[in-house]
C-alpha cells in the first residue's frame, strides 16, 4: 500500500507537470522530452528521500528541504529544457508542486468534514483524490495553462514572483508539518484553512485573474502638433476613446471570461494615456494655452471622471500637472507680495527698523504721484526717477530685503499668496480636499 500511494503522489507531480508546461514554448520535442523524464526521475527521487527523511532527527526541517529541492530542481530543469528566463522557468515549477499537493491534501479535507469522517478508508481517498486530480488538471489544462503563457511564455515580473515564492513558503512551512504529524486526528483546523488558502490562492488570484499577461494594454493616443487646430484635434481624440471603449467591449463579449474589473482598468487606463497628452496639448497651443472648447472637452471628458484611488493610473498625475496649471492661468490671478505692509518684520536691530519707517515713509509719499501718471510708460519714467533721486537710501533698503531673515519672509509671504489663488482654482473646479491637498502639496515641495 505504501508503494501505491507513493506511485500516486509521482503521477499527480507529474501531471501537474506536464499540464503547466505542455502549452509553453519549447525549443524542441526532443528538448521537452528529456525535460519531462528529467522531472519523473526528480519526483520519484523526491518521494523516496521524503520517506527516509522522515525517520530521522529534525523531520520537518528535512522535510522543507526536500521540497525547495524538488522546486529549484525543476526550475532548473525547465529553464535547461524550455525556452523561458529564469522566472518563466521557476514560475511553472512552483505552482505544478504547489497545485499537486493542493490536489493530495483536498480529498484527505473533505473526508474530515462532519458527517463524512466515518466513511474514511483508503479506497474511498483513492477514488476521490483521482476524480478530484483528473477534474482540477482538465480544467486547468484547457484554461489557466493556456491563457496565462504570453506566445508560449510565462511573462512574470518581480513582484508576481515574490508572491509566488512567498506563498510557497507557507505552503512549504504547513507541509513539512503535516507530513511529520498524524494530522487526521491531532491537526487543528486552522492549520489546514491556511494550507487550503495557500494553495487556493495561487490557482484563483495568481492564474485566473492575471488577464492583462494575456490580453496586455494597449499604448495608443493623438498627440497635437504645433500650430494644429485645436477642434479638430478635439474631435480626433473623442473619436478614439469611443472606437477604443468599443473594442475593448468586444474583447470582453469574445472572451466572456474576462472579469468587469479588466473591463474597466482597461478602459480607465486608455482614457488617462489620453488625458496626459492632451494636457501636454496646451504647449501646442496659442500662447501655451488651452482654448475654451479644448477646456470643455477636458472638463467634461477627464476632469468629471477622475478615478478612484487617483493612484490607479499613472498617467493621472501628469494630467493634472498641465490642467490645473492651464486653469490657474485662464484665471488671469495676479500673485503678489507687498513688502511695504510688513517691513518692520525685517529689522533685526533698532538701526534698521529706523532705515524702513524713513524708506515706508518716503515711499508713501511717492506712491500718489506715480500713480497720477495716464500711462503705463509714464509710471515706469516717474518710478525710476524718484527711485535715481533716492539711490542711497533704496540701497540700504535692498540690503535688508536681500538677508536671510528677510527673503525668508517674503518668500514665505508669496507662497501663501500663491497657495491662496491655487485654491481659489480649485473650488472653481469643484477639486475634492484630497486633489487640493495633492495639488497644494506639490506647489510647496
Amino acid at each position: 500500500m505504501e508503494l501505491l500511494l507513493g506511485a500516486i503522489n509521482i503521477a499527480g507531480d507529474f501531471a501537474a507537470v506536464y499540464v503547466f508546461t505542455a502549452k509553453l514554448k519549447h525549443g524542441s520535442r526532443k528538448n521537452y522530452a528529456l525535460f519531462l523524464i528529467s522531472a519523473l526521475v526528480l519526483l520519484c527521487a523526491a518521494v523516496r528521500v521524503e520517506a527516509i527523511v522522515l525517520d530521522r532527527a529534525y523531520p520537518v526541517i528535512f522535510t522543507a528541504l526536500c521540497e525547495t529541492a524538488k522546486i529549484a530542481a525543476l526550475g532548473f530543469a525547465a529553464h535547461s529544457c524550455i525556452s523561458s528566463g529564469w522566472l518563466g522557468s521557476f514560475y511553472p515549477a512552483i505552482w505544478s508542486i504547489m497545485t499537486a499537493e493542493f490536489l493530495h491534501e483536498l480529498p484527505l479535507l473533505i473526508l474530515r468534514l462532519p458527517g463524512l469522517s466515518d466513511a474514511y478508508s483508503t479506497a474511498v481517498y483513492l477514488v476521490l483524490r483521482f476524480a478530484l486530480t483528473t477534474v482540477v488538471l482538465l480544467i486547468l489544462l484547457k484554461t489557466a495553462a493556456v491563457t496565462m503563457p504570453q506566445s508560449g511564455v510565462y511573462r512574470i515580473g518581480p513582484r508576481q514572483f515574490t508572491s509566488a515564492v512567498t506563498i510557497t513558503i507557507l505552503h512549504i512551512g504547513i507541509f513539512s508539518y503535516l507530513m511529520t504529524t498524524n494530522w487526521m486526528t491531532l491537526l487543528p483546523w486552522p492549520y489546514l484553512l491556511v494550507l487550503v488558502f495557500a494553495q487556493g490562492y495561487c490557482l484563483i488570484v495568481l492564474y485566473l485573474q492575471n488577464e492583462l499577461f494575456r490580453f496586455p494594454l494597449d499604448w495608443k493616443s493623438l498627440r497635437m502638433e504645433r500650430g494644429a487646430d485645436f477642434d479638430q484635434y478635439i474631435a480626433s481624440v473623442d473619436s478614439l476613446l469611443k472606437a477604443q471603449s468599443a473594442n475593448i467591449d468586444l474583447l470582453c463579449e469574445t472572451h466572456p471570461t474576462l472579469s468587469t474589473r479588466f473591463n474597466s482598468f482597461r478602459k480607465g487606463h486608455t482614457l488617462w494615456q489620453q488625458a496626459r497628452d492632451f494636457g501636454q496639448a496646451r504647449f501646442s497651443g496659442q500662447n501655451f494655452h488651452l482654448t475654451s472648447n479644448a477646456r470643455k472637452f477636458a472638463y467634461n471628458t477627464f476632469w468629471e471622471n477622475l478615478p478612484k484611488p487617483y493612484t490607479l493610473y499613472r498617467d493621472l498625475s501628469m494630467f493634472l500637472r498641465d490642467y490645473l496649471s492651464d486653469a490657474a492661468d485662464a484665471r488671469n490671478a495676479v500673485i503678489a507680495y507687498n513688502a511695504l505692509d510688513h517691513y518692520t518684520e525685517y529689522a533685526s536691530n533698532e538701526e534698521e527698523l529706523a532705515l524702513l519707517d524713513r524708506w515706508a515713509k518716503w515711499a508713501k509719499e511717492i506712491m500718489p504721484l506715480i500713480d497720477a501718471e495716464p500711462t503705463v510708460e509714464g509710471k515706469i519714467r516717474k518710478s525710476e526717477e524718484v527711485n535715481a533721486q533716492n539711490a542711497d537710501l533704496g540701497n540700504e533698503v535692498n540690503k535688508i530685503f536681500e538677508t536671510p531673515k528677510a527673503r525668508k519672509m517674503i518668500n514665505g509671504g508669496l507662497l501663501v499668496n500663491t497657495l491662496k489663488e491655487h485654491v481659489l482654482t480649485l473650488d472653481s473646479l469643484g477639486a475634492d480636499p484630497f486633489i487640493k491637498n495633492i495639488w497644494l502639496t506639490r506647489k510647496v515641495v
